[in-house]
C-alpha cells in the first residue's frame, strides 16, 4: 500500500495488563475504512474507486528473564497472535490471515 493513495478513518483500542509472574499482556484491535485516490481499470473498461474496511486484531503475552553473568542480560519471549482482514469492492483485494508466533530476543 501507497500511504499516500489513500484517505482513512480509523480507530484503534489497545489493552495492556500485568498478569501474574510479570507477564505482559497486550490486546489491539483496529478498524480502518480507507477510500483510495487512483481508479482501477476493470475488464469490461470502466473504471472503479478502491474502497477497502480494514480489520486488525492482536493478543500478545511478553516474560523477561533477567540473566547474570552470562553472554547476555537477559532474555525477552513473547507469544503472539494477529488477525488481519481487509474487504474491498476489487475482488484482488480480498483477503484475510492470521499467525501464531514465538519470539525469543537476546539482549546484550
Amino acid at each position: 500500500d501507497d500511504p499516500y493513495s489513500f484517505e482513512n478513518s480509523s480507530i484503534s483500542l489497545t489493552l495492556n495488563q500485568i498478569l501474574p509472574y510479570d507477564i505482559f499482556g497486550k490486546m489491539t484491535f483496529s478498524y480502518m475504512d480507507k477510500n483510495y485516490n487512483t481508479y482501477i481499470l476493470q475488464s469490461d473498461s470502466s473504471k472503479l474507486q478502491r474502497k477497502d474496511k480494514v480489520y486488525f486484531s492482536n493478543i500478545s503475552l511478553t516474560k523477561d528473564f533477567e540473566i547474570r553473568d552470562f553472554l547476555f542480560n537477559s532474555i525477552s519471549n513473547e507469544l503472539a497472535y494477529t488477525y488481519f482482514k481487509n474487504e474491498s469492492n476489487l475482488s484482488e483485494f480480498l483477503f484475510n490471515y492470521n499467525d501464531l508466533y514465538l519470539s525469543f530476543t537476546f539482549n546484550f
